[in-house]
């Protein structure tokens, strides 16, 4: 963590946005018909996150607030996987997003900026990854879902990686903030 750092600096930083996402209480086909509408596309990947079983949008909070953050503003000045991420947003009272509310995220999100810059086999640019605990601890099934604007469309995508994938220092990510009021 940078020295000195503080939850208060963090979401002082004008390229930190936070806000708060509303649950609309929607059914798993009522809320693919809201990502449809607003003309939001998915791919293979975040179908299988919101067809899976434990994928319960129905069972969540009413709110909740999050915070858009890159790495390096939590300290990780090299990067970091899952669990070092884990251990350093618990620092400035953060913590993994439900993974149904990426769905809410998305709906609020629609002012991304535009990346075309094409990616293999790594977190894609101008992505915004949405911090969150895998469903399945399966590293064949997807783990998490990134919001991307690319080629003039708006992605909700999920991904797969390993557990000791290496986000860069500047991946940008999307985390719950635990008391909002602060």
């Amino acid at each position: 963590m940078k020295k000195g750092m503080h939850f208060s600096q963090l979401i002082s930083d004008e390229q930190n946005k936070t806000h708060f996402i509303k649950n609309a209480g929607l059914a798993k086909p009522a809320l693919l018909n809201e990502l449809g509408t607003s003309n939001i596309k998915l791919n293979e990947y975040a179908y299988q996150i919101i067809n899976s079983e434990r994928f319960n949008p129905e069972g969540l909070s009413s709110s909740i607030t999050i915070i858009e953050c890159a790495l390096a503003d939590l300290g990780l000045t090299g990067g970091g996987n899952f669990s070092e991420i884990n251990a350093a947003i618990v620092k400035f009272d953060l913590c993994a997003c439900p993974v149904e509310f990426g769905t809410y995220i998305r709906l609020a999100y629609l002012e991304q900026a535009e990346s075309n810059v094409e990616t293999v086999n790594q977190n894609p640019h101008g992505a915004l990854t949405i911090f969150s605990k895998p469903l399945f601890e399966n590293e064949d099934f997807p783990r998490g879902l990134y919001l991307r604007n690319f080629n003039n469309a708006k992605w909700l995508r999920g991904y797969c990686c390993s557990d000791d994938y290496i986000w860069t220092s500047d991946a940008r990510m999307i985390f719950q903030i635990k008391h909002p009021d602060k």
